[in-house]
């Protein structure tokens, strides 16, 4: 096909594509751009449009075309004709005003050709194999986005995008053989190609990036929810986000005589990892004051402006926001191993431990600033930060806790371990709160808020119960008769959390009657166990307290069932307890709650066998059985029972619309732990 032919029918199928309404207009645009990317000569043929396309619609197609034609050819192109290849799709993204959806396109083209020419240097054969700098093309687009950070915005953006098409290219191979390049590699040659960018590229990439953050921040004029700033801090966090694990010594790593083509036993590491293990030539980067200052005081920042405060670009703090989040998550994932050897002891090794302590002293600091002040909903970033950032905050916490390690959090200072552990409990308690408010509006008739009750709002405080279940379990005495260290802080989440799971029970028995599939009840139900399970492990922290809380909220609420027994049995239907129409289903919902959550908090899983008792429960000391928190319980419990049969005949007679069988149920199955409740109780007067 004659080029300038090609190029004005290709021309002429884009502006059809994009105005026709006649299906069989569009039909037939559609060939002839499918067509022209599955020519047998696309590459050349894709090169000749793109010098000649007037259209940005054109030169996405043409960069289409030689994409999809590069697996197909690539081992038929020599050595002038890559070159060409190469710096005519380059020189796309140095002038301004290129369209963005064409720059994205051409840079992952060049991610594509350095792949290949990376597997070229690596032995994979062919008729030009090592020629032109085999491996060096990478280098070169390396070399090529530095020089564009020296120049304007634009230029800086067109640079990241081609450093982010690098990364994604080499760092996330596909789920299936056959990756961007067209389909023609294998698994073994994508974690081969991997292997060998992350050893001679990826640090080089990490610094110019440090670099070009470093050199934004110093220049205090520059609004920090800027879009060079904000993607510079994207492409970091991604770049943190690199699995170096599972990588040396894998099939598709180099061995004498080119790659293992083997995919036997594949490790298929990807951009995602939550423990950030960088091998030694990493080590001084990550932790301490470099990047991770950095990072803190772009976030503050951001808050600023977010609060009201400074000036910025308009419209991007919660771009900005969200990016500086994920790359301080990464870096409170960095592995205690990134230090050195992450011993504590003196020795060689005092150093590292030192940088390690600065690390975690640093990152638990910030992360109690940010408690003591939350981002507010009212701010100029909107709610939708503010519960974005509550959702986040116990995910950089975690992260901390899991990858520094019990024995490193506990070195923290007193007044630092205060701030740290009491600003996340004051900050799950806010979320809790918060969640129990939204769902007395939901019970009071606002349905509207049901959906910040069971979106991010509801998250947030999933994820901060959560947290505190791992940081209980890392602090858990190493004898079941010592009181944990962090029981006052559990006593506090518990409580709050019981409120804002007993109003949400409430605002779900406000909606009785809604019609849902079966199989969706069961999710919502498994969900449900799943959330208390959770709660009542906070809940054994101090568990004698907190089973004597639920008792009384037990004894209460059967109190109240039984005033609405007598209201049934005397004709007063769902109104007659105390005047208020239609609280049967809120308060059974209230009942279910409270008899599940007993029943985790009482006894764990017994896989086959009787429930066992938790140790904290079963160490409790009491003068009497009939003092012990369980048997309060348990007395409380059987106190509901015994209203099962009156509940179901007042029911009857009345004709009300009760969900009585449901807690009947939830009662029957905690039969075999009020069986052994004895077995605690007699164990703890002993």
């Amino acid at each position: 096909m004659e080029l300038d032919s090609a190029a004005a029918a290709v021309e002429r199928a884009c502006a059809m594509f994009q105005v026709a309404t006649d299906p069989q207009l569009r039909a037939e645009a559609e060939r002839v751009l499918l067509d022209f990317r599955a020519a047998e000569n696309a590459v050349s043929l894709g090169l000749g449009v793109l010098a000649r396309a007037r259209s940005s619609t054109a030169q996405f197609h043409a960069l289409g075309a030689v994409r999809d034609g590069l697996a197909r050819e690539w081992g038929t192109l020599g050595t002038d004709a890559r070159a060409q290849l190469e710096g005519a799709v380059l020189g796309l993204l140095g002038p301004t005003g290129l369209d963005h959806a064409v720059q994205a396109k051409a840079c992952e083209l060049l991610g594509a050709i350095a792949k290949l020419d990376a597997l070229d240097a690596l032995g994979e054969p062919g008729p030009t194999a090592g020629e032109l700098g085999g491996g060096g093309t990478s280098a070169r687009l390396l070399a090529h986005a530095s020089a564009l950070f020296g120049v304007g915005e634009a230029q800086k953006l067109a640079a990241l995008a081609l450093l982010n098409a690098l990364l994604l290219e080499f760092g996330s191979p596909p789920e299936r053989d056959g990756g961007a390049v067209g389909g023609g590699l294998s698994a073994a040659l994508q974690v081969a190609a991997r292997s060998d960018f992350q050893r001679r590229h990826l640090l080089p990439l990490f610094d110019a990036l440090a670099q070009l953050l470093r050199a934004g921040m110093a220049d205090v004029a520059a609004p920090a929810d800027g879009s060079v700033r904000t993607r510079s801090v994207a492409l970091l966090a991604t770049l943190l986000g690199w699995d170096f694990t599972g990588i040396t010594g894998t099939v598709g790593t180099v061995a004498a005589g080119g790659v293992v083509a083997s995919t036997e036993g594949v490790h298929r590491p990807g951009l995602f990892a939550a423990t950030l293990r960088p091998p030694p030539e990493w080590r001084g980067r990550l932790g301490g004051g470099g990047l991770g200052v950095l990072g803190w005081e772009q976030y503050r920042r951001l808050r600023v402006l977010a609060n009201g405060g400074g000036s910025g670009d308009g419209g991007g703090v919660e771009g900005g926001l969200h990016a500086a989040r994920q790359l301080l998550v990464q870096l409170a994932s960095v592995h205690r191993s990134a230090f050195g050897d992450g011993s504590l002891g003196g020795g060689e090794g005092a150093g590292t431990a030192d940088a390690l302590r600065a690390h975690v002293r640093e990152t638990a600091a910030a992360i109690g600033a940010l408690c003591a002040a939350p981002l507010r909903a009212d701010a100029r970033s909107g709610p939708d930060a503010a519960a974005a950032e509550a959702l986040d905050l116990p995910l950089l916490a975690s992260r901390l806790a899991a990858n520094a390690g019990a024995e490193v959090m506990s070195t923290l200072p007193a007044d630092e371990a205060d701030a740290f552990y009491g600003g996340l409990l004051s900050c799950a308690c806010a979320r809790a709160g918060e969640l129990a408010a939204v769902a007395v509006r939901v019970e009071a008739g606002d349905f509207e808020a049901r959906e910040a009750m069971e979106g991010l709002l509801g998250e947030a405080s999933e994820a901060h119960v959560e947290l505190w279940t791992s940081l209980l379990e890392a602090h858990a005495p190493a004898h079941p008769s010592a009181p944990h260290p962090l029981a006052p802080h559990a006593r506090r989440l518990f409580e709050a959390s019981l409120v804002a799971a007993l109003a949400v029970a409430r605002a779900d028995g406000t909606a009785e009657g809604e019609d849902e599939e079966a199989e969706t009840l069961a999710l919502d139900d498994a969900a449900q166990s799943e959330r208390l399970a959770t709660l009542a492990s906070i809940g054994r922290a101090d568990g004698g307290h907190c089973a004597l809380l639920l008792r009384s909220l037990l004894a209460e609420r059967t109190t109240r069932l039984r005033a609405l027994c007598v209201a049934l049995a005397a004709g007063g239907g769902d109104g007659g307890a105390g005047g208020q129409s239609g609280q049967s289903g809120p308060l059974l919902e209230e009942l279910t709650l409270l008899v599940r959550l007993g029943a985790h908090l009482l006894a764990d899983a017994g896989n086959g066998e009787a429930p066992e008792p938790p140790r904290s429960l079963a160490a409790v000391k009491v003068p009497s059985a009939s003092e012990h928190p369980v048997a309060a319980f348990v007395g409380a419990l059987c106190d509901l029972l015994a209203l099962e049969d009156e509940l179901v005949l007042a029911s009857a007679r009345a004709h009300a619309e009760t969900n009585a069988v449901a807690v009947a149920w939830r009662a029957a199955q905690f039969d075999d732990v009020v069986g052994g409740a004895g077995g605690v109780v007699g164990g703890a007067v002993s």
